[in-house]
């Protein structure tokens, strides 16, 4: 088990791999640490509710294999766009946030039309 802690990623949904964050601080610090998991699973502040919400923020590619339309906005107002996806450019990263219902809704949905993602 101790060699869990050490891997790369915490999760692979679809041969794509995911880590869990307790922030978007990851994306921060990007330029030291770049971003090597396809989804990462974190929270974002919504201003207009208040309080955090749970998201998904995936590359643009891994995006594409789940889906495929979003509205573009910046990481500061991505929230306010949620449930819908949102695509944001940050630190040279294309990237899609989205409500971690509907990412969670959208792979299980795959799962049962037969397994392999495109």
């Amino acid at each position: 088990m101790r060699e869990q802690r050490f891997s790369p990623c915490d999760l692979i949904v679809f041969g794509m791999t995911g880590d869990v964050k307790t922030t978007t601080y990851f994306l921060y610090v990007a330029r030291l640490f770049p971003l090597i998991c396809d989804f990462y699973i974190t929270r974002l502040y919504n201003t207009a509710m208040g309080r955090y919400v749970r998201i998904v923020v995936l590359t643009d590619e891994a995006w594409h294999r789940i889906n495929g339309d979003i509205v573009r906005s910046d990481l500061a107002r991505a929230a306010q766009w949620l449930p819908q996806a949102v695509g944001v450019t940050f630190l040279g990263y294309d990237l899609v946030v989205i409500d971690y219902e509907v990412w969670k809704q959208k792979v299980l949905q795959r799962q049962q039309e037969g397994g392999d993602m495109p």
